[in-house]
């Protein structure tokens, strides 16, 4: 194998989607995308890396090609987890793995790297524009601790979308009304270029599915 490759692997009855490219003998690279993305997102990334790498992107349970739990207690950070282990364990088995996680992806990836059945399967963690669920504790409590209310309201501000997303039936709504614009949306705000799989045909079911994470 080098070029792409598509596959599902079963984690404890859901089905996931997963491309790779690359090496299969190469160092592993898993790719973890956010919210409300899927794998498509890093089709480029790994377009770009060496064929000496092992390259894989799969599609977390909710979004894309993967399958869809209706129960909200199957998005949890331990279900994830399972995720990522039958991943690894089907395509790189016995493999040390270097984990990349972009959004709710590099949220996954901090549980992960701090849950001792990782401890000997992650090489290296790289989190994108993702801090830990820990790390925003901790910072917004320095914050008011320091008096500085308005930075704390301000990030507060910033993630009203959150807040949203756990009122029931919210997020199917918001979606089916947004979805068809979701491209031009980020072209629109931040820019992104115009791209045939991204954002993905089935982000609208992808942003009401997902909000279960």
């Amino acid at each position: 194998m080098r070029g792409p490759a598509d596959r599902r692997v079963a984690s404890g009855g859901v089905g996931i989607a997963v491309s790779e490219t690359g090496d299969p003998d190469g160092q592993v690279i898993v790719f973890i995308h956010g919210y409300p993305d899927t794998k498509e997102m890093w089709s480029e990334v790994l377009a770009r890396l060496p064929d000496r790498f092992h390259a894989i992107a799969y599609d977390v349970r909710g979004a894309g090609q993967s399958d869809r739990p209706q129960r909200t207690a199957d998005y949890d950070f331990e279900r994830l987890g399972d995720d990522l282990l039958a991943v690894a364990d089907a395509i790189a088995p016995g493999k040390r793995i270097h984990l990349v996680g972009h959004d709710w992806g590099g949220l996954q990836g901090w549980e992960f790297a701090t849950q001792p059945r990782f401890a000997e399967r992650l090489a290296s963690f790289t989190a994108i524009a993702a801090p830990s669920l820990d790390q925003v504790s901790i910072g917004g409590e320095e914050l008011l601790r320091r008096g500085r209310l308005l930075r704390w309201l301000s990030r507060l501000r910033r993630s009203w979308y959150i807040v949203t997303l756990l009122v029931p039936g919210v997020a199917e709504l918001v979606w089916r009304g947004i979805g068809p614009r979701w491209g031009s949306v980020l072209r629109r705000r931040e820019g992104l270029p115009v791209s045939p799989d991204h954002p993905s045909p089935t982000v609208a079911r992808d942003g009401a599915d997902g909000a279960r994470l």
